[in-house]
């Protein structure tokens, strides 16, 4: 979206924004450990989501100076994944969707403006340096925009042809956390979809079996596995090697026990309280969390601290030997709680 699509007031309150995030990897960068990684996260995560709400009411100003209206009837933009985990980092894409109240006869009509304003929000936090998502979960997408019923219909629909593709699609939403308009409405879907799969043997069982095969950064012979080759050789994956499979096993877990909320950490606390993770293990796991969570800030703050682009390979040399024996007992717990998934929810049911 070029300047000339926006007022002047709006390319002044674009760089303010843009300024406020880059002051996410100000002092507080050497402060992150594993004692401290949750608030530190917390604070991440408020600017994050004061700076979508600013940009989403900024994409309403200029649909409406645009000739396209206010929106039509009420409605909720929801982030998805990290933010709406409130685990993001200091760098992050966009995962997003948007929910709105049933209105005219001619539901065509609303819809072509919340398509707008979803691509119009889009390209806004693009350009305040939120990556598009490569996946394209986001709100000017039509799987990702509609009413509560819509929602429900899909989430009904994935959970009726349960392959892995339609897994994937049923478990976005119950990782969702409302940025402006109605808790309600969020809430409902991310409930839904929970109880869809918490309903469902075949479901835990297929999305238990998938968290088993994922590989975890853990060399042969126990210790951090680093990449022996390619573009990233030498660097530990601490997305997909340790925090995302943490991640998706405690959400397992969350979901069939009926856990509520997004947060993983709010999701391991439930756990504990119901008896689903003995305290040790609960204990085990959060700091497994926090582990990852600390190497992942970080890396990002090193990669914007010299302008790099994001990316969750981190150096051999980013880790002190502190960290290097936190990530192995993370991997070491990562792989206990899959294999308690493997047990838990057997194909049989």
């Amino acid at each position: 979206m070029p300047d000339s699509d926006l007022s002047p007031a709006m390319v002044h309150e674009l760089a303010s924004l843009r300024e406020r995030l880059s002051i996410l990897t100000g002092p507080q960068g050497p402060e992150v450990s594993p004692d401290t990684v949750f608030s530190v996260v917390e604070k991440m995560a408020e600017r994050h989501r004061a700076v979508h709400e600013a940009i989403v009411a900024l994409a309403v100003r200029h649909l409406a100076d645009t000739g396209f209206g206010g929106p039509p009837v009420t409605f909720s933009f929801m982030m998805l994944g990290s933010g709406a985990r409130r685990e993001q980092s200091v760098m992050s894409d966009q995962d997003h969707a948007l929910v709105y109240a049933a209105g005219r006869e001619d539901p065509a009509v609303d819809d072509a403006y919340f398509s707008r304003l979803g691509s119009v929000t889009s390209a806004l936090l693009r350009r305040v340096g939120y990556a598009l998502c490569t996946g394209n979960v986001m709100a000017g997408n039509p799987r990702w925009r509609g009413t509560e019923a819509d929602f429900k219909t899909r989430l009904a629909e994935y959970a009726a042809y349960p392959d892995w593709h339609n897994i994937r699609f049923l478990l976005i939403p119950t990782d969702a956390a409302p940025i402006t308009g109605s808790e309600r409405s969020v809430s409902e879907i991310r409930r839904f979809g929970a109880e869809l799969v918490a309903g469902s043997p075949f479901i835990k069982w297929k999305i238990g079996d998938q968290i088993q095969s994922v590989r975890l950064a853990v060399s042969s012979l126990g210790g951090i596995r680093f990449e022996p080759a390619g573009p990233h050789k030498g660097t530990f994956a601490v997305k997909e090697g340790l925090y995302q499979p943490l991640v998706n096993v405690v959400r397992l877990f969350a979901l069939a026990s009926g856990v509520e909320g997004p947060s993983t950490e709010q999701r391991i606390q439930g756990l504990a309280r119901r008896g689903v993770f003995e305290p040790n293990l609960a204990d085990e796991v959060r700091r497994a969390l926090a582990v990852a969570l600390t190497v992942r800030v970080r890396h990002h703050m090193a990669l914007q601290a010299r302008g790099a682009p994001a990316d969750d390979h981190v150096p051999e040399a980013e880790l002190d030997e502190v960290l290097r024996h936190g990530v192995r007992q993370a991997l070491r717990v990562a792989r206990q709680v899959q294999q308690l998934a493997g047990r838990r929810f057997p194909r049989s049911g």
